[in-house]
């Protein structure tokens, strides 16, 4: 078990000194979100750290709120950490929970190599600071008390009022029960504290007021412009948010498409007239309402542009930059984009850039792909392992005869692996170059092992005196080694461990029943030459 440290680095203000119910405001707080894993290299950290970036901004959190990535010095595209800085101090336990979840998420994803990751988290308000270096969400949670004690009364309600109201724009009578408990305890005036309940609410103070105000206001503005502009669909987002509700709540969505529907023109059974005829006096048309049918073009136009739009961010590398992360969120936000749907956009957009990544076995091949382009040869190496034996293997021990003729059935994930190696080598490395060498010294397993120097062979003519095995430690993890060098294939060696011995036997095995079964185009062709090149130069 990772050691767990929590420390009060300055002392807290007595708390009768600061409970002044009319204090409004305090300082901004601040979070520092560290990686300081020791398991982990600069790249694993690196990709811990976009993992907590990537999770966190999708909850729906004030738009006030601030995250600035921190990067290692020496090195500008690299992070080790977040700094959060937060207007309101009561939005700190909201943080901390979400902080907790992501931390949670971490450990059972198959993005890193470890089952937990430890992290530093340090929370200032006013002038005091608390610390935690921790691998568990639950000790992250355990700074609540710490993080309370340190807010003003006042806010501490506030924070709660806020908190419930969000659940569905009203409180429910066991949250009354709650709010009035926490108003006891913090001594607030009852007067004071209604005000604030009052003001979490708006001006609306039960759901169906407030779904009738946006009934109301929908309603006036599809008879003002029909279909509704960019900037007003946006403002009726703006009023949701504001009224304690969502967008995305299923009656908003069933209030709008009802709306809409009244206002489709009724389909004309008479067929239309032959323009020739019409007379001169005829009025000019009024437009038309679009039907359905275009405003799912419309739809699709929108997500087609966002495409676009993110297909421009990740020019240069898999991951947006802070700046256009959020570009890019405001640009879903104001066309109205369905976050999973902007979720598959994105990864469609990346796989076409960086090559796909499917997988039949479940297995995230993420990691992989950065690792890859990045030319981290060797992490890319054992990256590829990891994911093979975590998948087959129940003790992560190399995969047996019998467990690779398993392998031939997730052909998906075969494919995948061979395709980012190739991509990323200029088919260099990867199965197919493999089997091209394999092929070209007429499929003789030890010529394979010599030609891409998984063992060194010294003789007289073709007379072998003397086959020196190589630890793996002095393979050669660049991208200057002998084609095919990589990947190795150390989940079937006889052991991951000293010296690295792939046993003939199983060799052809592997192209027999594995390679030529999940690529085919291989043992049709038996060409020597490499395919053409797919996809984009690595960058």
């Amino acid at each position: 078990m990772r050691s767990q440290a929590l420390s009060l680095v300055q002392s807290k203000r007595d708390h009768t000194e600061r409970s002044d119910p009319q204090v409004e405001s305090v300082r901004p707080a601040r979070i520092l979100l560290r990686v300081i894993d020791s398991s982990l290299n600069m790249v694993e950290r690196d990709r811990a750290v976009q993992e907590f970036w990537r999770a966190l901004p999708q909850y729906d959190m004030s738009p006030g709120e601030r995250i600035k990535a921190l990067r290692i010095s020496q090195d500008g595209d690299t992070l080790y950490g977040l700094d959060i800085r937060l207007p309101e101090p009561e939005r700190v336990a909201t943080w901390l929970e979400c902080i907790s979840t992501c931390l949670e998420d971490l450990g059972v994803s198959d993005l890193l190599p470890v089952d937990h990751v430890t992290i530093r988290l340090t929370c200032t308000i006013e002038h005091v600071t608390t610390q935690v270096e921790t691998a568990s969400s639950e000790v992250v949670l355990s700074l609540l008390p710490a993080v309370n004690m340190l807010l003003p009364d006042r806010q501490l309600f506030q924070a709660r009022a806020a908190l419930y109201a969000r659940h569905d724009g009203e409180f429910s009578p066991i949250e009354e029960e709650n709010l009035e408990l926490l108003r006891q305890q913090l001594q607030l005036d009852p007067a004071t504290a209604e005000q604030i309940k009052l003001d979490a609410l708006g001006p609306y103070r039960d759901r169906q007021t407030k779904l009738d105000r946006y009934r109301e206001l929908l309603c006036y503005e599809l008879d003002r412009q029909m279909p509704l502009s960019a900037h007003t669909q946006t403002e009726l987002a703006r009023f949701c948010e504001a009224m304690g509700l969502s967008a995305n709540d299923d009656e908003i969505a069933t209030i709008s498409i009802e709306e809409i529907a009244k206002r489709q023109p009724a389909e004309d059974p008479t067929p239309p007239a032959d323009e020739s005829a019409e007379s001169p006096e005829t009025a000019p048309k009024q437009p038309e309402t679009p039907s359905p049918q275009q405003l799912l073009a419309l739809q699709q136009q929108r997500e087609e542009e966002y495409r676009r739009e993110f297909a421009g961010a990740i020019a240069r590398s898999p991951y947006p930059s802070e700046f256009d992360r959020g570009r890019l969120e405001q640009a879903r936000r104001n066309w109205q984009l369905d976050r999973e749907r902007v979720r598959a956009i994105e990864r469609e957009a990346t796989d076409e850039r960086y090559g796909p990544i499917d997988s039949a076995l479940g297995l995230d091949y993420t990691r992989l792909r950065q690792l890859l382009w990045l030319n981290h040869w060797e992490a890319a190496d054992q990256e590829t392992e990891r994911l093979l034996l975590s998948a087959l293997s129940h003790d992560m021990r190399p995969l047996s005869a019998e467990t690779l003729l398993s392998l031939s059935q997730y052909c998906v994930d075969v494919n995948t692996i061979d395709q980012l190696w190739a991509r990323y080598s200029q088919n260099k490395f990867g199965f197919a170059a493999q089997h091209r060498i394999y092929a070209d010294h007429d499929r003789q397993p030890g010529e394979f092992l010599t030609a891409v120097e998984w063992i060194e062979s010294v003789g007289i003519g073709n007379v072998s005196l003397l086959v020196r095995r190589k630890a793996y430690r002095h393979l050669q993890f660049h991208l200057q080694a002998p084609p095919g060098h990589l990947p190795t294939w150390r989940w079937a060696a006889n052991s991951l461990e000293g010296d690295y011995v792939v046993s003939e036997d199983i060799i052809p095995q592997i192209f027999n029943d594995v390679i030529e079964h999940c690529l085919p185009h291989l043992k049709k062709s038996g060409s020597s030459s490499p395919p053409a090149e797919e996809g984009d130069e690595p960058s």
